[in-house]
């Protein structure tokens, strides 16, 4: 689950990286309506490949691929940055945000938080 979960994830970066634009304004933090980033296609890429890594790291480690230390560790880490962007920044992101009335936070609460704690969770169990 956790890795197709990512390999989605993936995806949906490499479809905003080629133009598509269906989904991408909800997913951005905002501040009275403006963006407070603009990823560029380059930090997009780099989202993209780290999710494909990570989704990587959980076969290997959830099929006990060698070296296992490897796929263990990485899973691992791939896991905790998940459970620290469930948790959040006490400001914006995550179930810790104070901002809660913009569209962005909505999402954030209701689907993006619990996917990252979801996928988390599945990163743990094969470590």
């Amino acid at each position: 689950m956790g890795a197709s979960g990512l390999s989605a994830a993936a995806v949906l970066h490499v479809y905003w990286l080629i133009g598509g634009r269906r989904a991408s304004t909800n997913v951005i933090p905002t501040t009275d309506g403006q963006p407070n980033l603009r990823p560029g296609p380059l930090a997009t890429a780099a989202v993209a490949a780290a999710l494909l890594a990570a989704a990587r790291l959980y076969t290997g480690a959830s099929l006990e691929r060698r070296p296992r230390w490897l796929f263990r560790t990485g899973t691992t880490r791939a896991a905790a940055i998940l459970a620290m962007r469930a948790v959040g920044d006490g400001r914006q992101l995550g179930f810790t945000k104070t901002t809660r009335h913009t569209p962005f936070a909505h999402l954030d609460t209701t689907v993006l938080s619990p996917i990252c704690a979801a996928l988390a969770i599945a990163g743990f169990v094969p470590a």
